[in-house]
């Protein structure tokens, strides 16, 4: 049949989550699914929070192209303190939606992602003609003709940049008419309202937020998050091909992120689930530290996010029934993939005993 097969290419975080699939499906053996950034902590109460929303007749209806602008209210005043404009903020259907569609939107020459990457930023950008290359921290010699995104905290690593030289470089880089995509669906789970660095960089005419509620609300199969922009046509415009990609974003996701973001009994939750959540990975990955398993060259500074590279190979670890993805996956860099054949990310969002069992295998 007559179709453009492009044999897109499959995550290799997909890949290993199959075949984990497949040999618990066929065994009685249980795996750790530490190969996914998802929180396996505790997730939040909420059952009976969400029997309790009052959804209304119009939110079984077709969702407006840039979001409800309930939600997108609340958003500007828990991310912005109400200071940007809610004209501005775009519901997306999760951070791969979204940034897939940026891309689709780019007209660059140069597109810079970091040195160790997510990979599906590599496959996107392919799939979208953008010419790649790998930066390795604060690079500035890059003009209005480069686009550049910034993970913090990092993934795969996990780690975290400091605040205020992050902002500054952003703010060079904004000077000088570089399209910059901050993408940081991991700060959220460690920080709340009081965190400004948002409503700083909402001020920035070339920075390009995105964020998913699928890590701070643990609502990944939600598929939702957010884009801002200052950029008027952009925005309208992306708005758009939401529409006719995905019909927009469920109403409902909408609805129950509204809530949980201005009930006060949804605040509650969230803020317990953060406390529990984030207790349990600086257990982790002090366990890590003091066991000798943290491949301790990849850092200039301590990991704090969701991830953290272990010096034990991917093999070594599914061997012992622990979900991991090799290294090598997540740089382009030749010397790099040598150099960490034997190294892999890890998610260390997960219950500290459950974590130690399992880890306990491979000392």
């Amino acid at each position: 049949m007559p179709f453009k097969i492009e044999n897109s290419k499959v995550s290799k975080i997909y890949l290993i989550g199959k075949e984990i699939r497949e040999r618990e499906l066929n065994s009685k053996d249980i795996f750790l699914k530490l190969n996914q950034g998802v929180n396996r902590v505790k997730n939040p109460e909420i059952e009976e929070f969400i029997k309790n929303i009052d959804f209304e007749e119009r939110h079984f209806s077709y969702p407006p192209n840039n979001g409800l602008f309930p939600l997108r209210k609340v958003i500007n005043e828990e991310f912005f303190d109400g200071k940007a404009d809610s004209e501005d903020i775009v519901i997306s259907p999760g951070s791969v939606g979204a940034l897939d569609m940026i891309f689709q939107l780019l007209d660059i020459d140069n597109f810079y992602i970091p040195t160790f990457f997510w990979g599906p930023y590599k496959i996107m950008s392919d799939r979208r003609g953008l010419n790649c290359k790998y930066y390795d921290g604060f690079i500035e010699n890059l003009d209005s003709r480069d686009g550049i995104i910034i993970c913090d905290p990092n993934n795969p690593t996990g780690e975290k940049l400091d605040d205020d030289k992050l902002y500054e470089w952003i703010k060079i880089l904004d000077s000088k008419g570089v399209i910059i995509i901050f993408d940081s669906p991991y700060r959220r789970l460690f920080t709340d309202r009081s965190d400004t660095f948002f409503q700083k960089l909402s001020k920035l005419e070339n920075v390009v937020i995105v964020e998913s509620f699928s890590k701070s609300l643990s609502l990944p199969g939600g598929r939702i998050g957010f884009i801002h922009s200052t950029n008027k046509p952009f925005t309208k415009e992306i708005s758009s091909r939401f529409l006719y990609s995905c019909g927009g974003v469920s109403t409902f996701a909408q609805v129950i992120v509204e809530n949980l973001l201005s009930n006060p009994l949804g605040i509650e939750k969230i803020k317990e689930f953060k406390k529990n959540t984030t207790s349990h990975i600086k257990k982790n990955l002090s366990w890590l530290y003091d066991n000798g398993l943290i491949e301790r060259s990849i850092y200039k500074r301590r990991p704090e996010g969701l991830f953290a590279i272990v010096n034990r190979s991917e093999r070594d670890l599914m061997k012992n029934f622990i979900g991991a993805v090799e290294l090598p996956f997540f740089t382009e860099v030749k010397e790099y993939k040598e150099k960490y054949a034997n190294c892999s990310r890890i998610c260390v969002s997960v219950d500290h005993g459950e974590f130690v069992r399992y880890l306990e295998r491979v000392l």
